[in-house]
C-alpha cells in the first residue's frame, strides 16, 4: 500500500508536468485568467532580487520569437520542481486558471497524503526519535484512501484542463 501511495503522487507528477507540456501555450491564448498568471510570471521573473533581471529581459528580447520564449521559460518553471505537494500542485492549477477547488475540496487532507508519502519515499517511514527506530504504522484502509485520493486529484486535474481547451 505504501508503494501504490508513491507511485500515485509519481504519476500525478508526471502527468501534471506533461499537461503543462502539452496545453498550457495553447490555455494562454485562450483563458484570460491564464493570461494574468503569465503576465504574473513574467512580472515576477523581472524582478528578482528587488531590481530588473537583465539577464532574463535580454533572453527574451534577444530570442527569434520572444513570446515563445517566455512562454518555454513558465513550461521550465512550472515543470523543474516536484509537484508532490499541494502548494507547487496549486501553483501549476493557477498557471491554468483553474480554481484550487476545482483540483480538492479539502487541500489540508491532501496535504496530509503529500506529507505520508515523503514519509514514505525519503524516510522509508522510519520513526527515527525511537530507541529501535521503529516503523510507522499505517492502516491498510488509510492508504487506500490516501491513492484514492491522489489519483482523484490526478483525473480533477485532466478535467479542469480538458475543459479549458
Amino acid at each position: 500500500m505504501r508503494a501504490a501511495l508513491v507511485l500515485a503522487a509519481a504519476g500525478l507528477d508526471a502527468m501534471v508536468k506533461q499537461l503543462v507540456r502539452d496545453t498550457l501555450g495553447l490555455i494562454l491564448t485562450k483563458q484570460e485568467g491564464a493570461q494574468r498568471q503569465f503576465t504574473g510570471f513574467i512580472q515576477s521573473r523581472l524582478r528578482r532580487e528587488e531590481q530588473v533581471d537583465i539577464r532574463f529581459l535580454a533572453e527574451a528580447l534577444a530570442a527569434e520569437r520572444p513570446m515563445m520564449h517566455l512562454r518555454a521559460e513558465l513550461v521550465r518553471e512550472l515543470t523543474g520542481a516536484s509537484l508532490q505537494s499541494v502548494d507547487q500542485l496549486l501553483k501549476v492549477a493557477a498557471s491554468f486558471a483553474i480554481p484550487a477547488d476545482e483540483i480538492t475540496k479539502d487541500p489540508k487532507h491532501l496535504r496530509t497524503v503529500f506529507e505520508a508519502r515523503n514519509q514514505i519515499a525519503h524516510e522509508m517511514d522510519i520513526l527515527f526519535g525511537q530507541p529501535n527506530r521503529g516503523r510507522r504504522q499505517r492502516a491498510r484502509k488509510t492508504m487506500h484512501e490516501y491513492t484514492k485520493l491522489v489519483l482523484s486529484v490526478g483525473k480533477s486535474f485532466y478535467t479542469a484542463v480538458e475543459k479549458r481547451l
